[in-house]
């Protein structure tokens, strides 16, 4: 009851010891309300939602003693559910405080409860577009880069506000978020939802829009997925069954209407799969995360793992990944304030080979110069010379069934390449592969339909859905 449509925090993913959660936003008076006088009517005037008081503990008497009202019950309740949870970081997603429709307030959210019920957790106001913003994605023909929501309309009136205590190992200008593109923003979500869940202490996290089948699916799915894909989760799972789950679960079992989106061209949800070309560096990475936390501060900028899933463009070396090998480091006498190496090669170990590597290489014209700019936070190594590191000649044989990145077409499948790619880019690739061939043949690329209601019809069935009186479609594709 206290949340829009009646969609209570569920957990979804159990990470670390600790639930990633989602729901829909709070409801507003009127749902509330609506809601309240239905049940009563047809229970035969006993109010059902509130006639069991077994098991009420000292807190939820304390939370409905001060004050009896509807909203203090309700709210009460999806406060013990959070705290059973152990959820701490709620993110909001909404880019209004509250919605309006026709003048009327339909949902509220944690961030404006005037009670201040919610104080006790860490509030995230994350606004990001709205289902409707994605028509714009696919007139532009599916490029999200360069795609930047107007902040300035009537109605987004919920600032970003994120605590400084998540922010600081970011090294994420946040004042900067109404300048980024859809491809920037959804990244930089992204890492600190990561961020979050990858925290030290056991709390869990909550992610909701207004319904909660939109933007909060394509969230959580792309969590699922980037944790997926570093091994961290669902590991007996393959590609094509991960890809099952997430797509029948996160979306279609949580109300997502496909068929609606897609008549009115709002494709969120094919976004959400095209997009896994943008998350498979490492930065990404979940264990990278914990690599960072676990190291020193002098050197958690830049580590060996760093250097060697580099691709073979940039440490511009022909020699593949296989058997035994060093890595040769020489710093360069270059401009202060990049990462400078000269002819960055993988050799077979030894200590002859190598002192004739670095003779023969030392003016060689194949030399390469590789430059990383140095983001604030990193240090170049203080140590200069050899770095020894082990693979196995079997590790080149998992990357057999590498893709290229897409063509012009946003429904041209990946081909295979060559180059070897990281374990991560490999799994989301073909992640990504198969939901492409698979949207290919069942759903296509096609211009949305007109709505079979009329202009009166229309209005009073968006009205139903805002105020949360009209459920889900239970069509499907």
């Amino acid at each position: 009851m206290a949340r829009c449509r009646g969609r209570f925090v569920c957990p979804v993913i159990l990470f670390k010891g600790k639930h990633i959660c989602r729901s829909a936003t709070l409801a507003g008076w009127g749902e509330l309300y609506g809601r309240s006088g239905y049940n009563y009517i047809f229970s035969g005037g006993a109010d059902d939602a509130w006639a069991d008081v077994e098991d009420v503990t000292e807190e939820d008497c304390a939370l409905r003693s001060g004050d009896t009202h509807l909203f203090d019950k309700v709210r009460g309740y999806d406060i013990r559910l959070l705290r059973y949870l152990s959820v701490k970081y709620i993110c909001d997603l909404m880019v209004e405080n509250k919605k309006v429709k026709f003048g009327m307030n339909v949902t509220s959210s944690e961030k404006v409860d005037k009670a201040q019920r919610y104080a006790d957790f860490t509030l995230l106001s994350i606004p990001y577009p709205g289902c409707e913003f994605f028509k714009e994605y696919k007139d532009r023909d599916y490029m999200a880069e360069g795609l930047i929501f107007n902040w300035k309309q009537d109605y987004v009136d919920a600032p970003l506000n994120i605590p400084d205590s998540l922010t600081h190992s970011l090294n994420i200008d946040w004042s900067q978020y109404q300048s980024w593109d859809l491809v920037q923003q959804t990244q930089n979500y992204l890492k600190l939802l990561l961020s979050i869940v990858n925290s030290d202490d056991d709390s869990g996290l909550l992610v909701h829009c207004i319904s909660g089948w939109d933007r909060t699916p394509l969230f959580i799915s792309l969590l699922r997925l980037s944790l997926w894909a570093d091994g961290l989760i669902h590991m007996s799972l393959k590609p094509a069954e991960i890809l099952y789950l997430t797509v029948a679960y996160d979306w279609f079992l949580f109300g997502h209407m496909l068929v609606d989106r897609l008549s009115k061209g709002e494709e969120i949800f094919f976004f959400c799969f095209n997009f896994l070309k943008h998350i498979t560096s490492e930065e990404f990475s979940a264990l990278k995360i914990q690599r960072r936390k676990s190291l020193p501060a002098r050197d958690a900028g830049f580590t060996l793992e760093d250097i060697c899933m580099l691709r073979r463009r940039d440490r511009g070396s022909s020699t593949s990944l296989g058997s035994d090998f060093s890595l040769v480091m020489e710093s360069s006498p270059g401009a202060a304030g990049s990462f400078t190496y000269e002819a960055v090669e993988l050799i077979p170990a030894g200590a002859q080979t190598q002192a004739a590597w670095r003779k023969s290489h030392s003016s060689s014209p194949q030399s390469v110069l590789w430059n990383r700019p140095q983001p604030s936070e990193d240090r170049p190594p203080s140590h200069q010379g050899l770095v020894e590191a082990k693979s196995s000649s079997s590790s080149s044989s998992n990357h057999s069934d590498n893709f290229f990145r897409m063509g012009s077409s946003p429904l041209e499948v990946p081909k295979p390449r060559l180059a070897a790619l990281s374990d991560r880019e490999t799994r989301l690739q073909e992640v990504r592969s198969a939901f492409l061939a698979a949207y290919s043949s069942t759903v296509g690329l096609r211009a949305p339909a007109p709505s079979p209601s009329g202009a009166i019809g229309g209005l009073l069935e968006q009205f139903a859905r805002g105020v949360g009186l009209r459920g889900t479609s239970s069509s499907t594709l």
